[in-house]
């Protein structure tokens, strides 16, 4: 991480740290029916936005770093949003860096000088969730549903950020700390169904990809919903590709989606689990479904090796037919057929 980041997070700290978030949330419009925050540092309120009879969210008023100041959801879509965020969306800031510096001059914190170092989520310009051009890209990709998108924490973007070119469907990658921090990256597809250009650098042809991932994205889990769920879940699910993610996840019962959660990792199949992203698995049953070809294979043996040192059961699941040398089946069109 540059030092430039490590500034700013630092400043974001000092300013959440200061603050009296309890009163800052009130004043925002939320409902806090806790009294007392819990060992976590979570108090309860209910959901933001919608009828929410029995409390069924929290904002996190203790502990560390980059979890405090947050508001998380714990049933629906299982929404999580930074204090800044959530201060964008009810109050009357122009955007979440408005909305910090609006909070920065209350709590006496002077910001960083100079940009903070770009993220992923710079090169897109996220727009209003529109279900009818989401219900649109679905008709490319089935099975999936238009709501599983939704759940997993897609958004519609504009692609690149400085022209805006493709209106793209774009998914959250998510770090060691899942959805109490920022996603580390994002994955996006073109909404027509066409490929996009990948850019190799000036004077070179970009070359046409199905999917691409944002520069600066690092590797991470991916479906805010499965995350969400991950703690209660009875069976998890680990599919190779984000494609795979939606296509099961759309067609799990909707009485069995909290106890029966899919994830995959962002960086395929031939990633190299890390500790930090086995963490979350410990004690679970896991299943790990590969494509069908060798690479697809190999990676998922790979993957159910490596879970099998932290969770209760690692399962390998072949899909039915052929392993191909390159470009074999994968989940998603199994399921398509």
């Amino acid at each position: 991480m540059s030092n430039t980041n490590h500034r700013w997070q630092d400043a974001e700290r000092k300013i959440l740290e200061r603050l009296d978030l309890l009163a800052e949330y009130r004043t925002l419009g939320l409902d806090i029916t806790g009294n007392q925050p819990s060992p976590s540092g979570w108090v309860a309120c209910r959901c933001y936005g919608r009828e929410d009879r029995t409390p069924s969210a929290g904002i996190c008023v203790s502990g560390d770093y980059p979890r405090l100041g947050r508001y998380r959801e714990f049933s629906g879509e299982a929404e999580s949003l930074s204090f800044w965020q959530f201060a964008a969306k009810a109050g009357p800031y122009e955007d979440w860096r408005a909305a910090r510096r609006h909070y920065a001059r209350q709590a006496g914190v002077s910001l960083p000088r100079g940009p903070q170092a770009k993220q992923p989520q710079d090169q897109l310009v996220f727009r209003t969730w529109n279900e009818h051009l989401v219900r649109a890209w679905c008709l490319h990709k089935p099975p999936i549903a238009h709501w599983a998108v939704r759940i997993a924490g897609g958004r519609l973007a504009g692609w690149p950020a400085k022209s805006q070119r493709f209106t793209v469907v774009a998914l959250p990658v998510y770090g060691e700390h899942l959805i109490d921090a920022e996603p580390i990256g994002w994955v996006f597809w073109n909404k027509s169904g066409r490929d996009l250009p990948h850019f190799q650098g000036q004077g070179r042809e970009p070359v046409m990809r199905k999917m691409l991932t944002a520069s600066g994205s690092k590797g991470g889990w991916m479906n805010r919903f499965g995350l969400a769920n991950l703690e209660q879940a009875e069976t998890v699910w680990k599919v190779e590709g984000p494609g795979d993610m939606l296509a099961l996840q759309s067609l799990i019962p909707r009485d069995r989606l909290h106890a029966d959660i899919v994830i995959t990792n962002s960086g395929g199949g031939m990633e190299v689990p890390r500790p930090e992203m086995l963490a979350p698995l410990a004690g679970k049953r896991v299943n790990v479904v590969g494509d069908l070809d060798q690479a697809g294979q190999a990676g998922a043996r790979r993957w159910a090796e490596a879970i099998a040192t932290v969770a209760e059961s690692s399962n390998l699941v072949r899909l039915p037919g052929e392993i191909q040398e390159k470009h074999g089946v994968d989940l998603r069109d199994l399921l398509s057929t």
